[in-house]
C-alpha cells in the first residue's frame, strides 16, 4: 500500500501542472516592459564594454579602470578626464562612440 492511503495511486508532494521557469524566461509572460527593459541592459553594457576595450587596447597609457572611467564619461556626454587622446584613430572612433552613446541615452 503506498503511503497515499490509495492502492494505486502515489501520494503527490507537488502540485500538478507547468514546471517553473526561471527568472530571466520574459518570453510567455506578455508583459513586453520586462523585456524591453532587459534588451536596453544589454545594450548599455554591451556599449561600455565596447568602449573600454577600445580605450584600452589603443591607447598605451590607459589603465583597464581609467579605460572603463573614458568610456562611460565620453559615453554620457561627461566629457572629464585627466588624460589626452594621442592616436588619430582612437580619435575617429571617439566621434561615433559619443554620437552612438547620445542616441542610446537618448532613446
Amino acid at each position: 500500500m503506498h503511503p497515499g492511503g490509495g492502492a494505486g495511486k502515489p501520494l503527490l508532494l507537488t502540485p500538478p501542472g507547468p514546471p517553473a521557469r526561471p527568472w530571466w524566461d520574459v518570453r510567455s509572460e506578455g508583459d513586453a516592459t520586462t523585456r524591453q527593459v532587459l534588451d536596453l541592459a544589454l545594450v548599455v553594457v554591451a556599449y561600455f564594454c565596447m568602449g573600454t576595450a577600445v580605450f584600452y587596447f589603443s591607447e598605451d597609457n590607459f589603465s583597464l579602470s581609467y579605460a572603463f572611467f573614458y568610456a562611460t564619461n565620453v559615453g554620457l556626454g561627461v566629457g572629464y578626464g585627466n588624460l589626452r587622446l594621442r592616436k588619430v584613430r582612437t580619435k575617429i572612433f571617439t566621434l561615433f562612440y559619443m554620437l552612438l552613446g547620445s542616441s542610446v541615452i537618448i532613446s
